[in-house]
């Protein structure tokens, strides 16, 4: 079994909110192109991004100082975002605590749903953040759960910051 093999088969066993650490705990016990894809399969079932971004942040870039990442993307998610324009109008639905997180969203009704999920809420107004940035500053892309995800490591270019509202969103089955 190789470190990469024995590493998919621990993070099996951890939540989405132990993943990441777990994870962060084994940076250099893999291979570069190893770890960046366990992130890239990991990134959309981890719910504690916020705290640990810097450390993410420091560590991707210690791995790979360009972007896009193409190691934390899958083939299909390589062909999206090979699609996409040379810039990208991006939102966040976030709090004014981690407005510049890394995760963002092609898609602004997603964005706009985030703030009000109760895992995601936090005190103060609940905010939209509509922003711009060039492909090339994006890390990945990510289709796995339907948000439209855009991973970034790089703060984009502000447009506007607006209240996101509250809708009714349909249970999914």
């Amino acid at each position: 079994m190789t470190d990469r093999e024995y590493m998919e088969q621990e993070l099996l066993f951890e939540d989405s909110y132990s993943r990441l650490p777990r994870l962060l705990e084994h940076t250099f016990d893999l291979y570069a192109d190893d770890w960046l894809h366990l992130l890239g399969e990991s990134w959309e079932c981890c719910d504690n991004i916020g705290p640990y971004l810097d450390e993410i942040r420091e560590t991707v870039t210690y791995h790979w100082p360009l972007t896009p990442i193409w190691q934390m993307m899958d083939a299909k998610e390589i062909a999206a975002f090979d699609a996409l324009p040379d810039v990208l109008t991006i939102y966040r639905g976030c709090y004014e605590i981690n407005k510049w997180g890394a995760s963002w969203s092609l898609n602004r009704d997603v964005a706009e749903k985030f703030p009000h999920l109760t895992r995601y809420s936090n005190e103060g107004r609940p905010l939209l953040i509509k922003a711009t940035i060039p492909k090339n500053r994006v890390a990945a892309l990510k289709l796995g759960r339907g948000e439209e995800e855009i991973v970034t490591f790089l703060r984009p270019k502000c447009i506007s910051i607006s209240t996101a509202r509250q809708r009714e969103y349909a249970a999914v089955a």
